[in-house]
């Protein structure tokens, strides 16, 4: 089975509504407040952590009469990943499988989006994990009561395998305006991705830009930020929500001098007046500081 999903980004007009608990839900049973999305390929050694924190999740929305849709995006593996997929199956309901959807993680998050019946949705990779599931929940039930459109939290990092944590990506509280807010993205702020929570139909109606390789989920979030109306719409949770494992697709040197070089695209075509070295300094920085330990 072969998924193939095209996306056109600028062809789609920006939907801020939500989804109502009655449209989400599936026949005789608890309405759908999130739809997680996993891009996986090759992940045996990771996805275990990540699948058992997504249970957690399940089981504090449960509480509260809620359940989450969690869909595997798989990029054609051919280790264990799938078996512990289908392991988790048996103890999770509501989930959903996409087998040899190729393309990269982006095309991945693309044909999760649009299986997504939520009212919010969230991509997780298959090598980070939930690191508090009952702020999570809590954080997902606030947005759904104020009618929020944006979640954004901060995220840790931490080293595969060993599991430590080695630093943190804090998020800064909202100000007080909006159109200082406004000025302060146009400048280039901007926020974790594994920390970004959108209303579902605002996520779809986005997408991710398939021309952009390492950094198509930033043009994403910044799209849905600037279209958004008021301080209202967004919930910044300053405690770490999630954990991103090191090591990602832009990790290394030549990685992280070609996702500069988007970035730079991304803010030209946004009106970003922002450098793009600024986002990645500190990237070349801890290559730098790797290598140098290694000797």
């Amino acid at each position: 089975m072969l998924l193939v999903v095209i996306c056109d980004c600028t062809s789609i007009r920006l939907d801020t509504g939500m989804l109502s608990p009655s449209s989400s839900a599936l026949k005789g049973q608890p309405p759908c407040l999130l739809s997680l999305i996993t891009p996986c390929l090759n992940a045996d050694k990771t996805i275990s952590h990540t699948l058992d924190s997504v249970q957690s999740v399940a089981l504090e929305l449960s509480r509260h009469g809620w359940q989450l849709q969690h869909l595997l995006v798989d990029g054609g593996s051919s280790d264990n990943s799938l078996e512990k997929w289908h392991e988790y199956e048996k103890k999770q309901p509501n989930c959903q499988l996409l087998i040899d959807v190729d393309g990269g993680p982006y095309q991945a998050m693309q044909a999760g989006l649009l299986q997504a019946h939520g009212i919010y949705t969230h991509i997780l990779n298959a090598d980070d994990y939930i690191v508090n599931p009952r702020l999570y929940v809590e954080s997902l039930l606030k947005a759904n009561s104020l009618s929020s459109v944006v979640i954004i939290s901060s995220i840790s990092y931490f080293k595969q395998f060993s599991g430590q944590i080695t630093r943190l990506w804090a998020v800064p509280a909202l100000p007080t305006s909006f159109p200082d807010w406004q000025v302060q993205l146009s400048h280039g702020l901007h926020y974790p991705h594994p920390g970004f929570i959108s209303c579902t139909k605002t996520y779809r109606a986005v997408g991710f830009d398939p021309t952009y390789r390492l950094s198509s989920d930033y043009k994403t979030m910044q799209l849905i930020l600037q279209g958004l109306d008021d301080l209202d719409q967004v919930i910044v949770v300053r405690e770490p929500l999630v954990a991103m494992a090191e090591g990602g697709l832009t990790a290394g040197l030549r990685s992280v001098l070609h996702g500069r070089t988007e970035i730079r695209r991304i803010n030209r075509e946004l009106g970003i007046k922002h450098s793009s070295y600024r986002r990645y300094l500190p990237k070349l920085f801890q290559i730098f500081f790797k290598h140098l330990n290694s000797f």
